[in-house]
């Protein structure tokens, strides 16, 4: 009885693990250092708005685009594209840490809130983050 008790008072003091992008999974210095990265990293392609290059079928990263194509999918999907395949030019150059504040970065663009902890760098703690809609 007592280690139910008290199991339920830790779990309740407990931070809740976000499961949502619109949960705050990033910070404002995170999304800040992550426009400077896109800006070195990305623009040349998906353009310094985001909106990619349909000519060129670059995809747009911002918008109604941007949830049509990663909507229904999880951060660490996405963070798993950014890793191993961007930039294109230069593919599996960016860290791991360059690469979720770039994430950060496109969160932030798409109107997802800031939140109290930086995304990590990890795409297995990612894979658990849907990014759904703000």
């Amino acid at each position: 009885m007592i280690v139910t008790v008290l199991t339920a008072a830790v779990a309740a003091q407990a931070p809740s693990t976000p499961t949502a992008a619109k949960d705050g999974v990033f910070t404002a210095a995170q999304a800040e250092r992550g426009s400077d990265a896109y800006a070195t990293s990305c623009a040349h392609c998906h353009a310094s708005d985001l909106q990619g290059d349909v000519r060129k079928e670059i995809p747009s990263l911002a918008e109604s685009d941007f949830f049509v194509r990663w909507g229904n999918r999880s951060l660490g999907e996405l963070f798993g594209t950014i890793t191993k395949d961007m930039p294109a030019d230069q593919p599996g150059s960016l860290t791991p840490r360059k690469s979720a504040d770039i994430l950060a970065y496109i969160l932030s663009v798409n109107g997802f809130p800031p939140g109290p902890a930086e995304l990590p760098a990890d795409v297995i703690r990612l894979k658990a983050i849907n990014i759904g809609t703000k």
